[in-house]
């Protein structure tokens, strides 16, 4: 499948969006478990894995938005 510079950063930026969104949902579950410490600390460390592999989908957002530059300035 040939993907255009444009299609490739909006499908990072959304892949990103979703999941920091899942991200604020696992948090929010995570304090709705404040009196069973161990579903917590399971919420809270999945919640963190997802915040670590958005960090990298952020390099591969990056590097769409600069091959997008590119093609619009060549």
């Amino acid at each position: 499948m040939n993907t255009t510079p444009l299609f490739n950063a909006e499908t990072e930026a959304m892949k990103l969006g979703f999941m920091l969104f899942g991200t604020l949902h696992l948090l929010q579950e995570a304090l709705e478990s404040l009196r069973q410490p161990d579903d917590m600390m399971k919420l809270v460390e999945a919640a963190c894995e997802n915040v670590s592999v958005a960090h990298a989908r952020l390099g591969a957002l990056r590097d769409s938005l600069n091959e997008l530059d590119r093609a619009a300035q060549g």
